[in-house]
């Protein structure tokens, strides 16, 4: 970039509220001094969970992200549901499901972390639309098994750059929770009556 330095200092995606929990994280910023403990019970505090399931569950681990969405696929499907053995563990597909592209590059209309919702079951091929696109694909159930995921919760490394609509629960106690990931997840919010710090 010819060594040119860009500040951003326009909130667009949240709340004040939320904005100044999650800018006070970073340098300059008043907890930015502050030991992560101390700013954990904070947050907990501040951003308490809320009963039932959340849109989305942000973890450090990918062993915590599928037992969320083995959980959470489980307790809220309807009883139509189809349940598959995809690569990253059992998948129970519905209509209105929404599911989330993991693969490299693109491929038959689908791009990685990109999000799709499922609008029909077929034998053998699943009907989503893209949210960024609007398009229909059909994709055949082998590809959804191994390029498609359930995304009730996500990883702090995936949420990066998306804006989540909805509640967002945040599970911190993990020996690689720092301040840099609470900021990513918190900023991926867009209010703070729909965070959760847990």
């Amino acid at each position: 970039c010819d060594c040119n330095k860009m500040e951003l200092r326009q909130n667009h995606r949240s709340d004040e509220t939320l904005f100044e929990f999650y800018t006070s994280l970073i340098r300059g910023g008043s907890f930015f001094e502050t030991p992560l403990s101390e700013i954990l019970k904070y947050a907990r505090a501040k951003f308490p969970r809320q009963p039932g399931y959340p849109q989305w569950s942000l973890t450090i681990s990918n062993a915590q992200r599928r037992l969320i969405n083995k959980k959470q696929g489980e307790a809220t499907k309807p009883k139509d549901a189809v349940l598959i053995q995809a690569t990253d563990g059992p998948l129970w597909l519905f209509k209105d499901l929404k599911l989330i592209g993991h693969l490299a590059g693109t491929q038959r209309g689908v791009i990685n972390s990109g999000f799709y919702t499922v609008e029909a079951l077929e034998a053998d091929a699943v009907v989503v639309r893209c949210e960024m696109s609007q398009k229909t694909l059909r994709l055949p159930i082998d590809f959804v098994k191994k390029s498609m995921r359930n995304c009730f919760a996500l990883t702090q490394y995936a949420c990066q750059g998306l804006s989540l609509q909805g509640r967002v629960r945040i599970f911190v106690n993990h020996p690689r929770m720092d301040k840099r990931k609470l900021y990513v997840c918190s900023s991926r919010c867009t209010q703070a009556s729909l965070l959760e710090i847990c």
